[in-house]
């Protein structure tokens, strides 16, 4: 019995280590979000500062505020696409060794509640069998109770049996 569970604790052990990895993968959407949110801003600030160029030729402040915007939004755009890069470049290795640890914690806990519940378990057959035990013997102990008890009542009615018959002999 004990061979099966360690069996079964190494299956679920194989099994939620690579959970592990992909419960850990949302970060990329996340980041991606971001690196798409900053790049349609850009864009959208670059048609800004075109549309400025074209229809707003002699107003310098406006399209250097608009220019001003659009090196930001540049430089958000980058910094997001290097930090996305950056993370993907990142190897898996290191979340699967946190994962291993934490299955094989997992799995040693397993094992120690299933060597309490077998501790268990042999403590209980052991009172389950004395139980059957004492009842046993209280059972060998009312069974010779009864057969001394009705010899005695046996004996009783044969003496009373010999009585009666001696009366009716003498009658």
């Amino acid at each position: 019995m004990v061979n099966r569970m360690v069996v079964f604790a190494d299956i679920i052990h194989k099994v939620c280590a690579p959970v592990w990895i992909i419960v850990r993968r949302p970060a990329v959407k996340k980041r991606r979000g971001i690196l798409i949110g900053s790049t349609l801003g850009f864009l959208a600030v670059l048609l800004g500062e075109l549309y400025c160029l074209l229809n707003f030729r002699g107003d310098v402040v406006m399209i250097a505020g608009v220019g001003v915007v659009l090196l930001i939004m540049a430089y958000l755009m980058l910094d997001a696409g290097f930090e996305y890069w950056e993370y993907l470049q990142e190897p898996e290795e290191p979340a699967l060794e946190n994962g291993q640890a934490e299955a094989d914690r997992s799995a040693q806990a397993f094992r120690q509640s299933l060597r309490q519940i077998e501790a268990e378990l042999a403590l209980l057959r052991k009172d389950l069998s004395d139980l059957l035990k004492a009842e046993i013997q209280y059972e060998r102990e009312n069974t010779r109770a009864l057969i001394s008890h009705n010899k005695k009542e046996m004996e009783l009615l044969s003496e009373k049996l010999e009585h009666i018959a001696e009366n009716k002999k003498e009658n």
